[in-house]
């Protein structure tokens, strides 16, 4: 169960409009699932979010795969 995030997600929403966000912490604190709930309360607003988990990409061939697998996009 997610709780107890409401600020943090409050900062990302407003700080989203302006740019990109970085959410850096130690593992297992929730930082995954602090973003994927803002995802969800952007997409009910109608936003497109392109959420890419970067976890195990090493190199821009393999990002340039997942962004194509995960966004349905097909580049050059």
């Amino acid at each position: 169960m997610f709780y107890g995030r409401k600020q943090e997600i409050n900062s990302v929403l407003e700080r989203i409009a302006d740019g990109s966000v970085a959410v850096l912490g130690a593992r297992r604190i929730g930082k995954t699932s602090m973003l994927q709930a803002t995802k969800r309360i952007l997409e009910e607003r109608g936003k497109l979010v392109l959420y890419l988990d970067c976890y195990d990409i090493f190199d821009y061939s393999t990002l340039l795969q997942r962004m194509e697998l995960d966004w349905q996009i097909h580049g050059g």
